[in-house]
């Protein structure tokens, strides 16, 4: 396998159509071999949680690796459409070094096509495509991570799925800082959906000053300013990495600078679906045209551009799918269309628009997509 891959890396200098021969031939033989895509096979799955389970993956020997914290596109042809959604990569870079393996967990979101077909289509050989690894959603004081000084306190805050990228930095601590001093405070519905349960309380054994703080809002009730000085008292003293739903992110950043914490202390990355969902809603009801493809969409008002044209058979660019890195920026022709994130419509005379956030109203004409 390593042979022929070192074929494809020396002749995948040439160009044109010899590139695409010896990418179909390559293919042919394994997907992993593509030089043209990145393949990885499922190595294993486990069953993390209710609706929840992680991907063991195993990329070519040319992908280059991650940090703790960042995460990747993962692209599926699902129904003869290729979609791709972004996920954390949940296990630390340890793993991939030693055994060229790491893994994403991922829950089945109602609706969501791609993590529900991850978590009831997929199976160990099979192969998926991923992208490089990006996001800055790191820990600036774990790049020297061949050292046993311990790291400054931490506080770790995640709710829901949100604790993906945080166990992978976690995990890099367990394994290079064991002495760090700090604290995740978990937020869960209830103890079925508690992704990690065993590995986060086995820790507990392991790390003499780690502290673990889950939280069951349907009992609970959700995070409150009181709770998070009783679980953390020293705040104002540690780093924050937040992550999870947009409006729990919200209220903790809001009732952590209520506490004193300065905004340079506080790290925080979005995960899950934007402030405003999306249902259908008749007045909002049309067609969408792409005018470049010539491909066409019904609308009912709940889906982004940027989905619509996955469900037509496109395949746009796009990156973090949250309105933050213009990755998916297009151009609007004629038509209305709303902004998710801020419930308003956005101005006609604005003909550059992010696709992952806005949402057509009624009939919508794009040009580039």
């Amino acid at each position: 396998m390593r042979t022929l891959q070192a074929f494809s890396n020396k002749f995948w200098q040439h160009n044109g159509q010899l590139q695409n021969y010896i990418d179909f031939i390559l293919c042919e033989i394994d997907p992993l071999f593509s030089r043209q895509r990145i393949g990885a096979e499922v190595f294993q799955i486990i069953n993390e949680a209710e609706n929840t389970k992680t991907f063991i993956l195993r990329p070519p020997s040319r992908w280059e690796g991650f940090k703790p914290g960042q995460y990747i596109s993962v692209e599926l042809e699902i129904n003869g459409v290729r979609m791709r959604r972004n996920y954390s990569i949940s296990s630390s870079p340890k793993l991939f070094r030693e055994k060229q393996l790491f893994s994403i967990t991922v829950k089945e979101i109602d609706g969501g096509i791609v993590s529900t077909y991850l978590n009831n289509g997929v199976q160990t050989k099979d192969v998926v495509y991923i992208s490089a690894a990006s996001g800055s959603f790191g820990m600036d004081d774990l790049q020297s991570i061949d050292t046993n000084v311990p790291l400054s306190s931490t506080l770790f805050v995640a709710a829901g799925s949100g604790i993906t990228p945080i166990m992978s930095m976690i995990e890099h601590i367990k394994e290079y800082n064991p002495d760090t001093v700090f604290t995740l405070v978990y937020y869960t519905t209830n103890k079925e959906q508690q992704i990690f349960s065993k590995r986060l309380n086995g820790l507990k054994d392991l790390l003499p000053n780690f502290s673990f703080i889950p939280h069951l809002t349907e009992s609970e009730g959700y995070i409150t300013k009181e709770q998070l000085k009783s679980d953390c008292p020293d705040i104002t003293t540690r780093n924050i990495y937040l992550c999870g739903p947009q409006a729990f992110m919200d209220s903790t950043k809001e009732y952590a600078s209520d506490l004193g914490v300065s905004d340079t202390a506080l790290k925080f990355e979005s995960f899950g679906s934007s402030p405003n969902t999306l249902t259908y809603n008749s007045e909002k009801e049309g067609v969408v045209n792409f005018t470049q493809s010539g491909n066409s969409i019904q609308s009912k008002g709940d889906k982004t551009l940027l989905e619509l044209a996955e469900l037509s058979g496109l395949n746009p660019k796009y990156g973090c799918r949250n309105g933050i890195c213009f990755e998916c920026k297009c151009s609007r022709i004629d038509g209305q269309v709303l902004n998710r994130l801020t419930g308003e419509l956005i101005p006609e005379d604005q003909s550059q628009i992010q696709s992952c956030i806005s949402v057509p109203v009624g009939n919508v004409s794009i040009s580039d997509l």
